[in-house]
């Protein structure tokens, strides 16, 4: 299966619909994916917890940054249509091609990815700071677990060290 970092905007120009280009790119992708519900104290979170939660915030990331790939492309499009439309009308001598309504259709398309894509922008912020707050409670999590290891062994071979202090002094 195609991974969406494989996606190229070249490869969704020449198609007509969402749709025609995840079919022709292979890619079978939800379409829809809710933000997992963060809980207000997530270092109250057991470790199985804080990792299906961080799995899950993942996804949706995931789920976002292709929403995203979909949306430069669509926008990449209606700048294309929207630059045809603007030299046609300009060559018929249209002074007044503002008013026109296919000019007005395809800005308002336009001006519509846009807006999608500043509300991506900012959804992909949003998630990539909760990520790192996710990453860096599972790190320490695990530092703690690794030192705690470290001094359960440490505390095993307490005895025997003592012994060989003892033996030393004697």
């Amino acid at each position: 299966m195609l991974k969406i970092e494989e996606i190229h905007i070249k490869d969704f120009y020449t198609f007509k619909s969402v749709e025609d280009k995840m079919d022709r790119l292979g890619l079978a992708y939800k379409t829809e994916i809710k933000m997992p519900t963060i809980p207000a104290r997530i270092d109250a979170l057991s470790d199985s917890e804080l990792g299906r939660l961080y799995s899950e915030v993942l996804e949706y990331f995931n789920f976002i940054i292709y929403q995203f790939s979909v949306a430069k492309c669509e926008k990449l499009e209606s700048d294309n249509r929207l630059k045809y439309v603007t030299s046609k009308l300009k060559k018929e001598n249209d002074k007044n091609f503002e008013c026109n309504p296919a000019y007005v259709e395809v800005l308002l398309e336009n001006q519509k990815i846009n807006q999608l894509m500043i509300m991506l922008e900012a959804a992909k912020t949003m998630i990539t700071k909760r990520l790192a707050v996710i990453s860096r409670l599972i790190e320490v999590r695990k530092l703690e677990w690794d030192k705690n290891k470290r001094d359960t062994n440490v505390n095993k071979f307490m005895p025997f060290i003592d012994s060989i202090g003892d033996v030393d002094e004697e």
